[in-house]
This record gives structure tokens, sequence and C-alpha cells, in this order.
């Protein structure tokens, strides 16, 4: 969080936070626009993970739930 500040942003500018040991925040609606450091990002859903084992399980959690929602979704990685 406090990088997304560093960087300007006044709010944490991704969807969804994975930490370490797998617990996924949701800090934004799906709807609202993230950030605009990539394309597309008006039609992007953010996910930040981070590489451990119990986070990655999360990861893939989220993501299939999102790929449920939005059928033909395609993932970035």
């Amino acid at each position: 969080m406090r990088n997304s500040q560093k960087a300007g942003y006044l709010f944490f500018p991704h969807h969804y936070l994975i930490t370490a040991d797998g617990t996924v925040n949701k800090f934004r609606p799906e709807e609202a626009v993230a950030f605009g450091e990539m394309d597309n990002y008006d039609t992007t859903i953010s996910v930040l993970t981070d590489i451990t084992e119990e986070a990655q399980a999360s990861l893939e959690v989220v993501l299939n739930a999102l790929r449920e929602q939005y059928k033909g979704v395609e993932v970035i990685e």
C-alpha cells in the first residue's frame, strides 16, 4: 500500500490483493477502473499477489471465479 502512495495513487490501484498467507482482499469494485499503466486498463481487473504457495493457490481460486463470471476473459500474467 505504501508503494501505491509513493507512486501518487490516492487509493490502492488494484481490484484484489492476495497476501503471502493466501488471504484475498478486495479493494475495488470490479467495474471500477483500477489503474492506467497498461493497455485496456478500463476493461481490466487487476490482481496483485505474492509468490508463496498459499498466495498462488488463492490466485487460482480468484481467477477461476472471474473466468466463470466473465466468460471468454483473457488472463495476462
